[in-house]
């Protein structure tokens, strides 16, 4: 209904996933810094993202997160482990492993395994809906 006025809004869904982005990599004992670079640069980047392809395709942003959703869930079901990001976390995340990581590491290591969490945003203003 908003949509239908003009109304731009941003689905709660979308909104709370920057929490829950910074929650997936807890097992690394996130810096400050880390979280904050994940909360003021990746996730205003998928959020912007996400509105830019649903302007494009004139379609309300809750459709396109929905999409986004189904096509990353369907992705993950067809996976017979986890997904690697997922391991390399685990292993960050020990204990022994993280005295060894320097935190100044931290941010470009955490960078590429968002990419890889994040991959279905890559490409969505150009993919069809559907």
């Amino acid at each position: 209904m908003l949509y239908a006025r003009g109304i731009v809004s941003v689905p709660d869904c979308l909104a709370n996933s920057g929490g829950i982005l910074v929650a997936h990599f807890t097992a690394m004992d996130p810096s400050p810094r880390m979280a904050e670079w994940l909360l003021s640069v990746r996730h205003p980047a998928v959020v912007s993202t996400i509105l830019r392809a649903a302007a494009g395709r004139n379609q309300p942003p809750a459709d396109v997160t929905r999409e986004l959703a189904a096509r990353n869930l369907e992705r993950l079901r067809g996976l017979d482990a986890p997904p690697r990001y997922e391991t390399v976390l685990k292993r960050i995340g020990n204990r022994w492993v993280r005295r060894f990581l320097p935190r100044a590491a931290e941010i470009p290591l955490i960078a590429r395994l968002v990419d890889r969490l994040l991959q279905g945003v890559r490409g969505l203003e150009a993919a069809p809906l559907g």
